[in-house]
């Protein structure tokens, strides 16, 4: 019984004297995350960029977003208009802000004006959780308020992102 017990004993030191030749000669620890990341990390695809549109009284706003690049489309995630009365102006008139490039026919916003002066009328559109698309790839979008009206100010925000 002596003999196998130093037998396996024997045998256990020889295959830890082997693994011990193969096996590094130190414990590494590995880190959990690099302080410098290796790859870039993805932006966010729809994020915003706003741009404005805004005339003078008696002038017509035009908010241009430029074309995307190819075959790419234009989102609108948000839209505001806003029409203030600089000076009195014809009971219950209504102001047609019109578009381009955003579906057939185009889409249009109406706003009715009040008479008093320092009036405003707010039209504020939010498309979250989606977007309104373009009707054509690679292709401007234009928000173009009413022709000119004598003492009508107009204000046109929006914000796009391009996308496929």
């Amino acid at each position: 019984m002596k003999k196998n017990v130093a037998v396996t004993l024997i045998a256990g030191l020889v295959i830890a004297a082997v693994l011990a030749l193969y096996l590094p000669s130190g414990v590494h620890a590995q880190q959990a995350q690099p302080a410098t990341p290796v790859q870039q990390t993805a932006t966010h695809v729809d994020t915003c960029t706003p741009l404005n549109g805004t005339a003078a009284a008696a002038a017509q706003a035009t908010l241009t977003i430029a074309a995307p690049p190819s075959s790419q489309f234009v989102y609108i995630s948000e839209i505001d208009i806003e029409m203030a009365n600089s000076a009195a102006i014809t009971t219950g008139q209504i102001d047609t802000v019109t578009s381009t490039n955003l579906g057939s026919p185009s889409i249009q916003w109406n706003l009715v004006s009040t008479t008093a002066i320092g009036t405003e009328s707010t039209l504020a559109i939010n498309y979250a959780p989606g977007a309104l698309k373009s009707a054509a790839p690679a292709t401007k979008v234009t928000i173009v308020g009413p022709t000119g009206v004598t003492g009508l100010t107009q204000n046109i925000n929006a914000c796009y992102y391009y996308g496929y």
